[in-house]
């Protein structure tokens, strides 16, 4: 009862805030599941800090340049891209364009039924 209560406040608060905010519309952005974009944006992160041990390790110019512009494509590029593609799933999903339902929950049920969690 409590949680069908906070999801009707949590929609109409939504719904408000929508309604006064004119959020932008990103277009041409394909926004794969939430799980996915944020395991790509990780991947993004890593290999960005890889490229910068990879420009500290560097012996000659024409290396570091190498190793910089990679790091530039994906600080400037790919990694904007992806967050933006997080802005429309999430933007869409508060508009109530795309629904989320997870899927393969996982219920883990105590051997023991003290509720202490021990």
């Amino acid at each position: 009862m409590i949680g069908k209560k906070l999801d009707t406040y949590i929609s109409e608060k939504v719904a408000e805030v929508l309604s006064t905010f004119n959020l932008p519309d990103y277009d041409g952005i394909h926004t794969d599941t939430l799980g996915e974009l944020i395991d790509r944006l990780i991947i993004q992160n890593i290999r960005y800090w890889h490229l910068e041990d990879a420009m500290s390790m560097s012996k000659t110019d024409s290396e570091l340049r190498e190793h910089r512009e990679k790091a530039m494509i994906v600080f400037q590029q790919k990694r904007p891209m992806l967050i933006k593609a997080l802005d429309k799933l999430f933007i869409e999903l508060t508009r109530g364009k795309v629904g989320y339902t997870p899927s393969d929950l996982k219920n883990y049920a105590s051997k023991d039924k003290d509720s202490s969690g021990c």
